[in-house]
């Protein structure tokens, strides 16, 4: 297990969330404002592991249950589907074990730190604002996953790079927008371009 901490409390969830100070700064004819919103958060898990709900053979002493026929008769027995059908676990394929495998009762699965931070450049008539969010995640950085099922492939490997980026480290430039009014035949003509995106609803949790 990679980075395993023991906590003596019953907790799902931890997170507080802060506001940095806004910022703002002049430049000859250039004016920088910014503000910034930091989360740090924790999980711990609180129930022990379900055999019920893990690939039977990812049970362990189970690893090697088919490893003589594949559980597969080409004669007509049953006994060695059977065997399988009998061992305790589920019938899943091992995919769905990741998160059940990876982390014990008592251990953290999540330690993140998030900064979610907007800025604005004006000149003139000019705006460019842009929205950056990066997070940290000290659990799941750098992670080696557990295997039971060591036949074909080692007890613990590292996460490919493309979870590692969705869980563990990364840095995304979530919106941008160039914005400017004239005037053309005494009309006002207002211009933008970017990436924007829309929020609806109200969110419950700083997370």
């Amino acid at each position: 297990m990679h980075k395993s901490i023991s906590w003596g409390i019953a907790a799902v969830l931890l997170c507080w969330g802060f506001n940095a100070n806004a910022l703002e700064y002049e430049w000859g004819d250039f004016t920088f404002s910014g503000k910034s919103f930091f989360t740090v958060g924790a999980g711990v898990r609180t129930q022990s592991r379900a055999d019920s709900l893990i690939y039977k053979l990812n049970i362990e002493g189970q690893q090697t249950l088919c490893q003589e026929d594949d559980c597969v008769s080409l004669t007509g027995d049953p006994a060695p589907n059977q065997r399988l059908v009998n061992a305790k676990g589920d019938f899943s394929q091992h995919l769905f074990d990741d998160g059940n495998l990876n982390y014990d009762k008592g251990d953290l699965f999540t330690g993140l730190v998030k900064l979610n931070t907007d800025w604005s450049i004006t000149w003139d008539d000019w705006l460019f604002k842009f929205n950056v969010i990066a997070f940290y995640d000290h659990v799941n950085y750098d992670f080696t996953e557990t295997h039971p099922n060591s036949l074909f492939r080692p007890a613990g490997t590292k996460r490919n790079s493309t979870i590692e980026g969705e869980a563990g480290l990364d840095v995304e430039l979530r919106s941008w927008q160039l914005s400017s009014s004239f005037e053309v035949m005494d009309r006002e003509i207002f211009f933008s371009i970017g990436r924007q995106r829309l929020r609806w609803g109200k969110a419950h949790s700083p997370c």
